[in-house]
């Protein structure tokens, strides 16, 4: 009796060779993006939008998504912050060489909301909600008094900082008027007493957030306020009277009604709120904006929220997750000794310590250039890192800055590779500022290698992640999603091992394309009960930060 096959849609019975073609589609495997960090604000100062535990905005929707630097510094509207976010999108000077692609940003923070009151005729009362929940909010005015006498151009009364309601006659019916929001653009002043875009307040216009139709009443206000994206963007309406009418008097009385009541304060149990949203988010850098050793208001260290940070991103994340710490920063030549023991304190794969305040020009600054701490070193390099592929190493990768504070000796950079500490130099060959070296804080940095699998280099560090993460979603994706289902007939152990082969292959560097590794083998699946065992080795496209060249002089 013949043995019987089917093969390519047919039964075979007759001895022989067979053959068919088929085309084959090249492998489609999506990249998890490795340029996106997260700011868990806990500092009640730099609070901007709503909080975790917010009164208008809380829970999943104080996680806010900034996509460019303009979009960044529209929303984080003074103060570090404000200055902060250029740096993480614009770490470098030269064209072309991008920072961070997205930003998020959350308030650890518990927050009230401020309100614009407006007094009317006949004592009633006409209030918005303002959504940016914040102190920074709260309206605050500028007057004559405090400006130059020489400048005729400043009105006598003028908004600072915050928000402010004002009410105006219609200029087609005089008997209407025309509701108005504005918003303060004085940034605030950096340590060195000047204005953190170098603009003093007396000069900052204040912005016009929104104006409305010409209305009669409070109704009719309501009404357009309902449908308007601008307004509902960042205010809101409480329950009110609303069958009151605007009257001339109202004008008078209300030339700039500052907001008030709005307040943040942070807390443990708003950071674990904070923490548990994030948990699985597109992001692989938490960015701290204090510097080691400082005190929150109300008394809480900001290294313990570092210290809960490192736990968080180490254990806690659904992929593990790298955290940029700026380290001690007082302007002294003992900062350095101090980030030593501060880096052994961490001793992880997954903490980055950034050392040294830096110099950046300012023409209208006293020595024609501004001093900013360790907070801004760290923008700047972990800008300059996020906005590499995994496998570029950080190695002499340029950052926008004019100058060190206090720069480092040769001795001390040598000790800065060896306790762990990321700091950036100038290189007289290539006539820049740039990163030393990319490593993190792990203590145990003989090798680049270690046993365990633990390295001290940010490179190959972040080639694993990017690689083990790949792999899970895409295997997610393929196995899991399909419509028949994952069983060992749809996925027996030769489909997974091939599905691996292929998955790495897509990988591997070639003279065409870069890549994050150089080779892989031994791929094996095993069976246990329901679970399938995949094994694999890889070889990492590291960095080479050697060259050595011996030349031999011929008599």
């Amino acid at each position: 009796m013949s043995t019987t096959h089917f093969f390519n849609g047919k039964t075979i019975k007759l001895p022989g060779v067979y053959s068919a073609i088929k085309s084959v589609s090249p492998a489609n495997f999506v990249a998890a993006s490795y340029s996106k960090a997260l700011i868990v604000n806990v500092n009640p100062e730099y609070a901007f939008g709503g909080s975790v535990k917010g009164e208008l905005t809380k829970g999943g929707d104080a996680v806010y998504r900034l996509r460019t630097a303009q979009e960044g510094r529209s929303f984080l509207k003074a103060g570090y912050p404000w200055y902060v976010v250029d740096c993480l999108f614009n770490p470098s000077r030269q064209e072309g060489r991008t920072g961070i692609s997205e930003l998020y940003f959350l308030n650890a923070l518990s927050s009230t909301a401020p309100t614009l009151t407006m007094a009317l005729t006949g004592s009633k009362s006409f209030v918005i909600k303002v959504k940016d929940e914040c102190n920074w909010a709260n309206g605050e005015k500028i007057y004559t008094a405090e400006l130059p006498t020489s400048v005729a151009d400043i009105p006598s009364e003028n908004l600072k900082k915050g928000y402010a309601l004002c009410i105006e006659k219609g200029t087609r019916n005089k008997d209407k008027y025309v509701i108005q929001v504005w918003q303060g653009t004085f940034k605030g002043l950096h340590s060195d007493g000047l204005a953190w875009d170098g603009i003093s307040e007396q000069y900052c216009k204040p912005e016009l957030m929104f104006a409305s139709p010409e209305v009669s009443t409070v109704q009719e206000f309501i009404d357009w306020a309902k449908t308007n994206d601008t307004f509902n963007a960042g205010f809101t309406l409480p329950v009110m009277e609303s069958d009151i009418a605007f009257s001339a008097s109202d004008v008078a009385a209300n030339k700039f009604v500052l907001a008030t009541g709005g307040t943040a304060t942070y807390s443990a149990e708003a950071l674990e709120e904070a923490l548990d949203l994030m948990r699985n988010g597109d992001y692989t850098t938490i960015v701290c904006l204090d510097k080691t050793g400082t005190t929150l208001t109300g008394g809480t260290s900001i290294d313990t929220v570092h210290a809960r940070l490192q736990v968080y991103c180490q254990k806690e994340t659904k992929f593990p997750k790298y955290l940029a710490i700026p380290g001690v920063s007082t302007g002294s030549t003992n900062d350095f000794a101090s980030n030593v023991a501060v880096a052994k304190k961490c001793d992880s794969e997954r903490v980055w310590l950034i050392h040294g305040e830096v110099r950046r020009m300012a023409t209208y600054a006293p020595l024609g250039y501004r001093v900013f701490d360790s907070v801004a070193m760290t923008a700047l390099v972990v800008g300059r890192i996020l906005g590499l592929p995994p496998q570029v190493p950080a190695t002499f990768k340029d950052i926008a800055i004019d100058g060190i504070e206090n720069p480092l000796s040769s001795l001390q950079l040598e000790d800065a590779l060896d306790a762990g500490i990321l700091v950036a130099n100038y290189d007289e060959d290539l006539q820049q500022y740039c990163i030393l070296r990319g490593i993190n804080t792990l203590q145990n940095n003989n090798s680049l290698q270690n046993p365990d699998g633990s390295t001290f280099s940010i490179q190959i560090s972040r080639i694993c992640l990017q690689l083990n993460t790949d792999l899970m979603v895409n295997a997610k994706k393929e196995i899991f999603s399909s419509n028949s289902g994952a069983n060992r007939f749809t996925v027996s152990t030769g489909y997974l091992k091939n599905w691996m082969k292929v998955f790495l292959q897509s990988k591997v560097a070639t003279q065409l394309q870069d890549n994050l590794i150089v080779s892989h083998s031994d791929e094996s699946v095993e069976r246990l009960g329901d679970a399938y065992y995949c094994s694999y080795r890889f070889e990492t496209n590291t960095e080479v930060a050697f060259v050595f060249f011996t030349g031999f002089a011929i008599n």
